[in-house]
């Protein structure tokens, strides 16, 4: 069964809410230290309304919504964010509800962050099992206050950007980088151009041009992947 993913709209806050009652009195965590006391519950639309924050909800063939997940940020954390609320009624998790839903959150975190964080009870071994097979990775990092206070967390986290990509930035950036090594070079021997004829032979050039661009891409890679941990994406 393929379900119909969107954006929360305000129509649908009341609806979600029950759901994610329901599933948390059903893993007996109604209680302080999980999201049972958030007053926010009940106005969604209004939370996940803030930039580089979306909550998804997922709709059957009769407009009811039968699930929801969504991206929000972690406070003091730049880069990173959080997978929350993921939630869905019993009758359809084992259908492709929760995959359609973690690919339109992991989508949307693709944008504007380099890794996305996870917690979830440490004996929901259902839920080990689905994140980590859709590449999420266990890690003994907490990060930020993210308001589980339940002892019995377990951490995982999911890189929505490859090594080479988050070191060395887009590949516009590189190009950048590119011509303006070959401009430099040419800048130089044209201040020196009788030395350079007479001392350098062809692949001493070739040599000397491609031990400066290395060097010079490594970094250049640095400034932007520090400047881009920097950066809040817009």
């Amino acid at each position: 069964m393929v379900f119909k993913i969107r954006l929360i709209e305000e129509k649908d806050n009341l609806e979600i809410e029950k759901i994610i009652r329901d599933c948390l009195i059903e893993y007996g965590v109604n209680h302080e230290g999980t999201a049972w006391p958030d007053e926010f519950l009940c106005r969604l639309s209004f939370v996940y309304s803030e930039p580089k924050t979306a909550y998804y909800v997922a709709v059957d063939e009769n407009e009811n919504i039968v699930g929801g997940c969504g991206v929000g940020k972690i406070e003091g954390v730049e880069n990173t964010c959080e997978l929350q609320k993921m939630y869905c009624i019993k009758s359809v998790r084992n259908t492709t509800v929760l995959k359609q839903l973690l690919d339109a959150c992991l989508s949307f975190a693709k944008k504007y962050y380099n890794s996305v964080y996870l917690e979830i009870l440490e004996n929901r071994d259902d839920e080990k099992e689905f994140f980590e097979k859709n590449g999420f990775k266990k890690t003994n990092e907490r990060l930020g206050d993210t308001g589980n206070n339940n002892n019995a967390s377990y951490l995982l986290k999911f890189k929505t950007v490859g090594f080479l990509e988050e070191f060395f930035g887009e590949f516009f950036v590189e190009l950048i980088g590119i011509i303006i090594c070959f401009v430099a070079g040419i800048f130089i021997c044209s201040l020196f151009p009788k030395k350079c004829q007479e001392e350098l032979d062809i692949e001493g050039i070739i040599g000397i041009g491609g031990g400066g661009l290395l060097i010079f891409g490594l970094l250049l890679g640095a400034i932007v992947y520090l400047f881009k941990r920097r950066k809040d994406k817009k």
